[in-house]
């Protein structure tokens, strides 16, 4: 499968940028959008092999249109690989819910030369 998100080990940019959709609401783009206004908060979760090796807060942009951005901290991209990667939103009265609801999203880091 095609990685969404591609970089080489060891960089901090670009961040990582996502907007979030629900394929099972509206018929058009604009009507997918998940608004995250009235979440608390969102977490990266990134994972290699089964195992967990990131989970960290990420930024919520434009909350009405589900805009959201991880800025990548030096370590998280120390190791090449593939790695699969989901978006974890709280919403207000502590309901969560993950996104892409089917699969995950894949981030590619390259070895350096």
């Amino acid at each position: 499968m095609a990685a969404d998100f591609e970089m080489k080990a060891g960089d901090t940019l670009p961040s990582l940028r996502a907007y979030l959709s629900d394929p099972h609401q509206g018929d058009t783009d604009e009507e997918r959008v998940v608004d995250l206004t009235d979440a608390t908060g969102v977490q990266l979760r990134m994972k290699r092999g089964g195992q967990v090796v990131l989970q960290a807060a990420m930024s919520i942009v434009v909350p009405e249109l589900g805009s959201i951005q991880y800025d990548w901290q030096p370590g998280d991209t120390a190791r090449p690989g593939k790695y699969q990667v989901e978006f974890v939103v709280t919403f207000a009265g502590g309901k969560e819910r993950t996104f892409p609801s089917a699969d995950w999203e894949h981030v590619l880091v390259s070895p350096r030369l």
